[in-house]
């Protein structure tokens, strides 16, 4: 595995039986393989310990982001930023724009 997304020649197949990638390695961490896919990584992740504890890592820092700003997901939105709390009416400032471009042809 190398830098940058590429891929490792080394590796089993990818979608197609090719090389394991990077971005693939990151669907792994994100569950978005199908089930025999999966398997081949977890495979090709057994025979590359550097690349496994580099995939370890991301699944940390998932994890943290998740007990981090999943409970942001129950918030009301503020009032602020709900549509009818925007000032004035959108279509008269959408009139007075084009008005105002207008001017300027």
């Amino acid at each position: 595995m190398t830098d940058g997304g590429k891929t490792d020649e080394s590796a089993p197949g990818g979608n197609d039986g090719g090389p394991v990638g990077e971005d693939e390695l990151h669907a792994y961490v994100d569950g978005a393989l199908p089930p025999a896919r999966m398997a081949r990584v977890e495979a090709w992740l057994a025979a590359n310990p550097a690349a496994a504890a580099r995939v370890q890592e991301w699944r940390r820092q998932t994890d943290s982001f998740h007990r981090l700003f999943d409970p942001v997901l129950d918030e009301p939105m503020p009032e602020r930023l709900r549509p009818g709390a925007l000032p004035g009416d959108l279509d008269e400032l959408r009139v007075r724009f084009r008005e105002f471009c207008m001017l300027l042809v």
